[in-house]
Order: C-alpha cells, then sequence, then structure tokens
C-alpha cells in the first residue's frame, strides 16, 4: 500500500473536453508533455527513437492532441562525457498523434524542460478539476432507492495522477526548471534540434521529465525576452470554473473517532468466539482444483472466488490452468484464462452444475447481485446467472472491460470499456517502450438496475474507478501533508463532507452491503497498516490497525440481515513485494452485526489462497463459507 502519491486529477467525465478547439487566429499554446522513459546519453545514438506522451489536451490549427497521445523525437546528435568535456543531446520533435491512430508528420521544438520532483508525496495536492459531462440517453424506470428520483450522473468523478509542467512564473525559451546544470538551446541543433547541455556529469533525464514543445514558426518570432507559456496555462480550469478552487469547508467529524456502542476497536478473537459450528467440509482437490503455493504474485488475485446463488446453492469458480488455444485475437474476444464454474450443494457438496467460461484478461471477473444472482465477465460480454446457475441475461461490451462498480443496493453501476487510440503497431511498440499498456481512451455508461443506459461519456484509462454507495457517490481528496478528506456527492447533487484523516501511504477505499465504506490507510510514523469501517454518514463502526504479518484485508456484507464479514490473512513473517501462497499460515473472518456493532463469530482457516473473494456469507445470513487451498468449510454464523 506504500505508494507516492501525486496531484489528483478529478474528471467529471465527458465526452467534449477531450476535443478542445482553438478559435481562428489565435495563437496555439505550447504542448505539455513528458518522456515516458529515462535518457542516458551513453545509452543513445543518432537515429534512436524517443516517445513522449502528452499531458494536456492541446488543439492547434490541424491537429489536436489529447491527453496520452504520443509525440516522437529523434536523436540528431549525441555526445557522451569524454574527459572534461561536456554531455550534449540533441533532439528533433517530428511526429505526433495528431487526429487519429497513427503518428503523423508534425514539426515541434523542445522550448523548455522541467524535471520532476524527488517525492510526488510532498507536493500540495490541491485538486484540479476538469468539467465534463454526462451525456443523458435514457429514462430512470421504477426504482426502489427514492434517493435516485433526481439522480443526476453529471458529477461522477474519476481520480487519476496527472503530472503538468510547474507553471509557478512566466517561461522563457531555454528554460530549464528543477534540474541543475542543465542548459537548453532551441532550434540550434542538426534539422533545427534543440541541444541539451549538460553541464557536469553525464547527460541524464529522469522518466517523467516535463516538456513545453511549440511549432518552430513560433520559436523564429519570439526573442529571449518572450516567455513562451505563463502561470496563465495551469490555471485555465480555474478561471473556466472558479468555484472549483474554492477551499472544501472543515471536516465534519474525525474518521479516527470510535465510540461505543456504536462503534467497536477491532481485535483478535477470543477463544471463545472460534467456538463455532461446522456446517460442512468439501475437500477441493476432489472438485479437480490444484493449488499452486509456490508461484510468485504480487497481490492478492481473482483466480479463485466464493458466492452463493441462494441459501444452500455455493458458487465454488477457480482456474483450472488448461492449455487455451491461443490466436492472434488480442481484444474483447480474446481468451486470457478458462474458469471452471461449479455449483455446490451447500449440505452435501455434491455438483449440481458445472461450466467453464472464457475470461479475456486477469482481473475480477464476479460480482455478486442481490437476489441470489451473479454478474460476471465472460469474453466480451456480461452475463447475469441465477439460481441454478441458469443465465439469465447477457450485455454485450464495446470493448475490453476497464472497470465495473455496482452500488451496494444494485441500482446504479458504471461500466467502462477500452476503446483503442492507437494502431495494432503502435500499441505493441508503445507497450515495448513503457513496459506496461499505454493509456486508451474509455467510454463509460451508467445502468440501472435493469442495465438500462441512463448516461454515457468518454473519458481516458488509468483514472481510478469511483465509489459507489446506495446515496452517491464518495470520494477521496489529497491535501498537503498526508491528510486526506472523504465527502459524499449524493445522486440529487447534494455535496457534504464526512471527515478528514491522516494517511501514510496512499488510501484504498471500497464500498460494501450494507450501504458502508472499508478504508485502508498506514500511520505515517509506523507505516502499520490501519483500516475502517464506516456508515454512509462517514461514522465509524469498526476501526483496526493491523500486524506486520496481516495482509488481505477484506469486507463483504449482506442487506437483508445486516451482517459483515471481515477478512484478514495472517503470514508466517511479513512479506515483501513478492510473496508466495505457502508464506501465508492461517486466514480468520470475522463475522458482525452491523446494525448492533457485535462480534458473532469467527472462523480461523489454515493454509489460505491469495485471492480476494475467498469467503461468501450466504443471502440469509445463517452461513459463511470459506476457501483454502485443500477445502471449502461452510461454518453456521449464530443469530444476532
Amino acid at each position: 500500500m506504500k505508494i507516492q502519491t501525486a496531484a489528483i486529477l478529478l474528471l467529471e467525465v465527458s465526452v467534449c473536453a477531450l476535443h478542445g478547439q482553438v478559435p481562428p487566429g489565435a495563437k496555439p499554446a505550447p504542448i505539455q508533455a513528458e518522456f515516458t522513459q529515462p535518457l542516458h546519453a551513453r545509452n543513445l545514438q543518432v537515429g534512436t527513437v524517443v516517445l513522449a506522451h502528452v499531458t494536456v489536451d492541446w488543439a492547434g490549427p490541424d491537429c489536436a492532441l489529447r491527453r496520452g497521445s504520443i509525440i516522437e523525437a529523434t536523436v540528431v546528435a549525441v555526445d557522451p562525457r569524454k574527459n572534461h568535456t561536456d554531455s550534449k543531446l540533441a533532439l528533433a520533435f517530428n511526429r505526433a498523434q495528431c487526429n487519429g491512430l497513427d503518428l503523423k508528420p508534425m514539426s515541434m521544438v523542445l522550448a523548455a524542460l522541467a524535471g520532476p520532483p524527488q517525492d510526488w508525496s510532498v507536493l500540495s495536492t490541491s485538486e484540479r478539476r476538469i468539467q465534463v459531462n454526462f451525456s443523458r440517453t435514457g429514462q430512470i424506470g421504477e426504482l426502489r432507492n427514492a434517493m435516485l428520483e433526481n439522480f443526476n450522473p453529471s458529477h461522477l468523478d474519476l481520480a487519476g495522477t496527472v503530472r503538468t509542467f510547474p507553471m509557478s512564473h512566466a517561461v522563457f525559451p531555454g528554460d530549464v526548471l528543477n534540474i541543475k546544470n542543465l542548459k537548453l538551446d532551441p532550434e540550434t541543433g542538426p534539422g533545427g534540434g534543440s541541444v541539451l547541455t549538460a553541464l557536469k556529469g553525464d547527460l541524464v533525464l529522469p522518466m517523467y521529465t516535463q516538456l513545453l514543445l511549440v511549432r518552430p514558426t513560433l520559436v523564429a518570432r519570439v526573442v529571449s525576452s518572450t516567455p513562451v507559456a505563463t502561470a496563465a496555462l495551469s490555471s485555465d480550469l480555474g478561471d473556466a470554473h472558479p468555484d472549483l478552487l474554492v477551499p472544501v469547508a472543515p471536516p465534519a467529524n474525525d474518521l479516527s473517532v470510535c465510540t461505543p456502542p456504536g462503534c467497536v476497536n477491532d481485535s483478535p478473537p477470543g477463544v471463545g468466539v472460534y467456538e463455532h459450528q461446522i456446517a460442512a467440509t468439501f475437500p477441493t482437490f476432489a472438485l479437480g482444483y490444484q493449488p499452486r503455493p509456490h508461484r510468485n504474485i504480487q497481490q492478492f488475485g481473482d483466480e479463485e472466488c466464493l458466492a452463493w446463488l441462494g441459501p444452500g446453492q455455493l458458487l465454488f469458480a477457480f482456474n483450472p490452468h488448461v492449455l487455451i488455444k491461443r490466436t492472434d485475437s488480442s481484444g474483447a474476444d480474446s481468451t486470457e484464462r478458462v474458469i471452471r464454474v461449479l455449483l455446490l450443494d451447500a449440505e452435501s457438496g455434491a455438483v449440481i452444475r458445472s461450466i467453464d467460461w472464457q475470461v479475456a484478461d486477469s482481473h475480477r471477473y464476479l460480482w455478486q447481485l442481490n437476489q441470489n444472482r451473479v454478474l460476471v465477465h465472460v469474453g466480451n460480454e456480461l452475463r447475469v446467472y441465477g439460481p441454478g446457475l441458469e443465465m439469465e441475461r447477457s450485455i454485450k461490451l464495446a470493448g475490453p472491460l476497464s472497470f465495473l462498480r455496482i452500488a451496494p443496493n444494485g441500482e446504479v453501476m458504471t461500466v467502462a470499456t477500452v476503446k483503442e487510440r492507437h494502431s495494432k503497431e503502435l500499441h505493441e511498440e508503445l507497450r515495448q517502450s513503457l513496459g506496461y499498456e499505454p493509456e486508451e481512451d474509455v467510454d463509460v455508461v451508467i445502468l440501472d438496475r435493469d442495465f438500462n443506459t441512463i448516461a454515457q461519456a468518454t473519458t481516458v484509462s488509468g483514472l481510478r474507478p469511483p465509489t459507489l454507495l446506495n446515496e452517491g457517490q464518495v470520494s477521496l481528496t489529497a491535501m498537503p501533508h498526508q491528510h486526506y478528506q472523504l465527502s459524499i456527492n449524493t445522486w440529487d447533487n447534494k455535496p457534504s463532507t464526512l471527515g478528514e484523516f491522516v494517511s501514510g501511504c496512499s488510501p484504498e477505499l471500497s464500498a460494501s452491503d450494507p450501504d458502508l465504506l472499508f478504508l485502508l490507510t498506514c500511520d505515517p510514523f509506523s507505516n502499520a497498516t490501519e483500516y475502517r469501517v464506516l456508515r454512509a454518514d462517514g461514522k465509524p463502526i469498526l476501526l483496526g490497525t493491523a500486524h506486520p504479518e496481516e495482509v488481505g484485508h477484506q469486507l463483504e456484507g449482506i442487506t437483508d440481515d445486516q451482517k459483515i464479514a471481515f477478512k484478514v490473512v495472517h503470514a508466517f513473517h511479513p512479506l515483501s513485494t513478492a510473496f508466495s501462497e505457502a508464506e501465508l499460515e492461517w486466514e480468520d473472518v470475522s463475522v458482525y452485526d452491523a446494525a448492533g456493532v457485535k462480534r458473532l463469530m469467527a472462523a480461523r482457516v489454515d493454509d489460505p489462497v491469495a485471492a480476494q473473494n475467498s469467503f461468501a456469507l450466504s443471502p440469509d445470513g445463517k452461513q459463511l463459507a470459506v476457501l483454502s487451498q485443500s477445502q471449502i468449510q461452510v461454518f453456521d454464523v449464530p443469530p444476532k
């Protein structure tokens, strides 16, 4: 969880914000971009291609560049340091991804550059917002939740990291900010390239070095006393929407205050709490499941999961690791893995039905719905399965699934699909250069409980999915000095602040039945993981601090019986970045009465799996199923 934080970009998603237009006769602003990889003069040679991507939407008279569009530069001269000579590098920017999927000829001049900060977490993280609106495409049908009668989707926020050129003052041609002993001479190299000179040591530019690029005609007209950009370039959002930059009111409460009896401080279960009734045990080997305890993994994944399709029907899904016939397909129709699905009788363990799902990615593929149903991502569609593992309906997807989020009551869900921004050749080139998937366009739709589209928009990939409660969307706002603010914007557009907290790492926020928030943070001094379960009004009902050996914290709940199950996995020792299931010792799942805030029981299983959804409460709240590497255990949950 220890991730350095950067400035937060909150997008109130829209179609038109991606396409800026320049009034006739107006001079286009400089192009803001950043290098996608570090550059070292000793590793470059004349003819080497260097890539950068645009960080802020830009439009000129003959070209529009969206955030994430690719710009290509060519090394036209390079001189590594020899003895006491200066180290030089000349770059000519000559192609850009204008108005389409492919790179096209476009001459640009590197006019100024700035180094990235050494530590993003020490920056002031004032929010920048881009006004983007969903377009309404349908009417909302009859809804169980009266809060949605005045549903307004235009304020759904998606958060992501944004890096922009530091515009604290006017920037002139040749300016170099935040990089010592580096000089820039625009348009003085071969072919009009800009020359970078390191006055000490070898020339090295770190990843995310910020660039200001202008068209050659603009550089020819300016003199050193004329700035190529000013602070106004970064404040255009504030000028257009000054209300978005108004400081938020002080928080309503502190999320660390736990007041009994409405809140309890979590503690290890007592001996009596473990004296529960095991209703059934099913060996997983007989079901065809073969764990791989020694494989190296980075985090808890989505290979295995448990869900319920009724009080007596337990669904067990897992990857049997069968051979897959690979094709040239690489989109929503491709197959990344096959998931074996078994519907079990919760008393006898007998297999009621068995099917295989072709899953196109390695992400989460199953979500529990109400009314004894599950939603599954299979191939290029979403499917709803009900009791008996009968498919009730399917919904075609426009592309690979980017994310899916559902409000706890199921009245609203957001579905985002990827729309390829690059040609196949450019996409592969970027993947090889970056080491990860390049930024793409993303179509976002808002669906009601009957999967009718009620609003839609387009944004970019790499954004954090929204956190949805029954009342509206909950957002985290980063503030200076490791402070964060938690707020909610209701579906009828009534924002309010829930509370404030401090975290030494990037917080993780999720929603769960019955209309609860689960917040993971870090103590800024000890770096210990802290967890909070909050009601929709921000009031805590469960607080706790994890030991170094505890990982895999997760919360699941049910609405009808107002119960929650909280999972924590204990390892033999504190885990490193990469670990294996063999390093996991045991798993504890505690069941609480969410209304009365009381622990009802705790189940402990040995040899846990490194899966997100390795446990599940039955719809009536009477049973808890927990998966380990060797068996599925079903426990009876005591009444409240």
